[in-house]
């Protein structure tokens, strides 16, 4: 591996990230968490921990190697041997959006506060992660990731956790015809979910309780997908054949959207594209994300 090809994205803290969107000072912020109940010492300790770690990282890999996530774009991405994700899960979403056929490791700033689930190593283990990917002991992983196709278009974006489709606001009834393997029908309900086993654990796991059966999280390596309707109107499994199902490689899900209020395809809850009224939606499984794992 090329250290000097290594980009290193970090995340900003809570804090930093507060600064910036309300534009406040330090002062200013520590006064507007204390009017809204929130616990200062706890933000503040988290930030001052991450930025430590950060600083740790600084003395491993050369200040050129790090770029604010603002500024991370396809083509730096493709430039690069390794992209580290210097952060959390969802900063680690994030910046896989930006990535193909690339490499990326996930390192947990701040492992006493996040889960980090996506996260192959934690900030206190900086030297030995430096010294495995110096040696080559580590493991590459491929996790399946979602395409979608709409109105014949493919989507210049991969969910590497989960697509939701329906009605951009929770409010309105989502309203959809699936069609899968010869199979189709009409849905009303709070939306479709199409997870992998990255996201297996989080929304799909939660909307999967109320069905009748063992619904588990899956392998996040798996090469399939799964869906489920969220709350279908009605509430009864017995009114729908297609309310749960697994999407193999090569197979695809096809989605009509009759939403008519603001229909959405929500890719990882970052990225939002158009589902209009009359747009039709291929879903199948993608290129892979590449992981760095010192499993």
């Amino acid at each position: 591996m090329d250290f000097r090809k290594v980009v290193i994205i970090p995340k900003k803290s809570k804090y930093e990230f507060d600064k910036s969107r309300l534009g406040l000072n330090e002062e200013e912020l520590i006064e507007f968490y204390k009017k809204q109940g929130i616990r200062v010492e706890r933000i503040k300790e988290s930030h001052d921990k991450q930025e430590a770690n950060l600083n740790k990282l600084k003395e491993i890999f050369h200040e050129s190697r790090f770029i604010e996530r603002d500024d991370f774009t396809k083509e730096i991405a493709l430039e690069a041997d390794l992209i580290i994700s210097f952060g959390g899960d969802n900063h680690f979403t994030y910046l896989s959006h930006f990535i193909k056929n690339r490499p990326i490791l996930g390192i947990n700033s701040d492992s006493q506060r996040s889960e980090g689930a996506m996260t192959s190593a934690r900030a206190e283990e900086l030297k030995e992660v430096y010294e495995k990917l110096e040696s080559g002991k580590y493991e590459i992983e491929e996790w399946p990731r979602l395409s979608v196709e709409v109105n014949g278009q493919i989507v210049d974006t991969l969910a590497v956790s989960e697509l939701f489709l329906g009605e951009g606001s929770r409010k309105e009834m989502s309203r959809n015809i699936l069609e899968f393997k010869g199979v189709k029908e009409q849905q009303k309900g709070a939306g479709m979910i199409v997870s992998t086993g990255v996201g297996s654990t989080g929304w799909y796991l939660s909307a999967t309780r109320y069905l009748e059966g063992d619904f588990e999280a899956f392998s996040r390596t798996e090469n399939l997908a799964k869906f489920v309707m969220s709350e279908p109107y009605k509430g009864r499994t017995a009114d729908y054949s297609l309310i749960t199902g697994e999407i193999k490689p090569g197979e695809e899900l096809i989605v009509h959207s009759i939403n008519d209020s603001n229909g959405v395809i929500s890719f990882d809850s970052w990225k939002d594209y158009p589902f209009k009224e009359g747009s039709i939606a291929k879903i199948g499984l993608g290129e892979s994300l590449k992981v760095v794992s010192f499993n």
